[in-house]
């Protein structure tokens, strides 16, 4: 018997986004431009500039524990692949005790932050409005 993804002429079916999934890929696109401009493109381990698939918009706790700070800005940082790879999640003991001294104010207010949170996508729409706002602000110095 085919798994139910596949069809009957053997191809895989494509999967149909619901709102809340596009909203999701909307926040999320959006934070990572807004982190690239606040970050002025470089990484904030070993300052070498990042492009493309080389900047990786990193969460400093993880999403899947800290779902409330999935889009908060304060919890993510630009760095580069080799150091996201091969430093941030190999070393986390090492990576945490970075941050927190790299970004002490930053780490004091997201700590308070609670935990859960799950999201309806009018929770999304305001969110990627305040992502934009702040990246309109970051492009082009308005205060």
């Amino acid at each position: 018997m085919k798994p139910a993804y596949i069809t009957k002429t053997g191809k895989k079916k494509r999967k149909v986004k619901t709102p809340l999934q596009k909203m999701h890929d909307k926040c999320w696109a959006m934070a990572k431009k807004v982190v690239y401009l606040r970050d002025h493109g470089q990484c904030q381990r070993c300052f070498k500039r990042v492009e493309g698939a080389n900047a990786h918009t990193s969460h400093t706790f993880p999403k899947s524990t800290h779902a409330a700070l999935k889009y908060n800005l304060l919890n993510l940082t630009l760095i580069c692949y080799h150091d996201h790879i091969n430093w941030w999640h190999k070393n986390p003991v090492e990576s945490g005790k970075w941050i927190r001294e790299t970004y002490p104010k930053r780490m004091a207010i997201i700590e308070k932050i609670a935990r859960c949170r799950s999201y309806r996508v009018d929770d999304l729409q305001e969110i990627l409005e305040e992502l934009q706002a702040e990246y309109e602000r970051l492009k082009y110095g308005n205060s």
